[in-house]
């Protein structure tokens, strides 16, 4: 087999992600990547076998039978492309848009296929996601999360011992393998306090966002939920409580949704927003 620590990458694109497929592979090879291209070579050459559900089937099972350990693929949206490969055996594909969401694919998911669709993701943004998805493994990061990898892998081999027939058969319940419990954790307070000027004292774990992103998502929920912020809340007029950047100005409590998709739940946030209150580190 073809492996990620010998720098071996399978790829596969049609005639719309091959832009991408380009641009990511001319920057992989600049990093001593040896990249196998099963996909359109030639935009301009016409042939029927490159559609790209064919280019999907053919990574796909290059996967399968054990060539490369890893693939990307790129069509206009990834989808359909993804959904191709992932009817072979023992590829777990996704697609992916963000470099979070690449590292969430392999870290949790044991992603062997990423997908990019050309139509959403930039040039610099697909070099981005490959290099953050090559350089991870299943559980990079959360190695403070108590049972985060053994929790994945369980899935991971679940879904490679799955059977339909057999699954069908026993009243559509799946069989065990084991079980882990996990629980939603979190390795950094991310408690948010207001100063008595009205600014805000951002928590260490908000600040370093930027540079690890690994499992904000569920840290920043964990606590919302123990601080008993359900998420939807009201003011004593019943005025419903707004997600995003906007907020009611009467709620004492409001909802920043950030371009991350995780929410932050805290009192008095529009004093933040309405204010412009100047945010200084803990």
């Amino acid at each position: 087999m073809k492996t990620i620590k010998d720098k071996q990458l399978l790829v596969g694109a049609d005639f719309a992600g091959y832009p991408l497929k380009e641009a990511v592979c001319a920057h992989l090879r600049a990093k001593g990547w040896t990249i196998t291209d099963v996909g359109v070579t030639d935009p301009s050459v016409e042939d029927t076998e490159n559609m790209f559900h064919r280019i999907g089937l053919r990574v796909g099972a290059m996967i399968s039978e054990g060539e490369f350990e890893r693939a990307l693929i790129f069509c206009g949206t990834g989808m359909g492309i993804h959904i191709a490969a992932s009817k072979c055996p023992h590829v777990h594909a996704g697609v992916v848009e963000s470099v979070p969401a690449a590292l969430r694919a392999i870290t949790g998911n044991g992603v062997n296929v990423l997908a990019m669709g050309a139509f959403y993701v930039a040039p610099q943004m697909g070099c981005d996601i490959a290099d953050a998805y090559l350089g991870a493994e299943l559980g990079t990061g959360y190695e403070w999360w108590h049972n985060f990898y053994e929790f994945h892998k369980l899935a991971i081999d679940e879904l490679e011992a799955f059977d339909y027939e057999e699954y069908k058969k026993n009243g559509f319940k799946v069989k065990h393998l084991g079980d882990y419990p996990l629980s939603l954790e979190s390795k950094d307070d991310v408690r948010f306090q207001l100063r008595g000027d009205g600014g805000v004292i951002v928590p260490e774990v908000f600040r370093r966002f930027g540079r690890d992103g690994f499992g904000i998502r569920y840290r920043f929920i964990g606590l919302i939920r123990q601080n008993g912020c359900g998420g939807e809340q009201s003011d004593k007029q019943g005025q419903e409580h707004r997600h995003g950047m906007t907020q009611c100005a009467k709620n004492s409590a409001c909802c920043l949704d950030t371009v991350f998709g995780f929410h932050l739940h805290f009192c008095r946030l529009h004093a933040l927003l309405t204010r412009h209150s100047k945010i200084t580190k803990q």
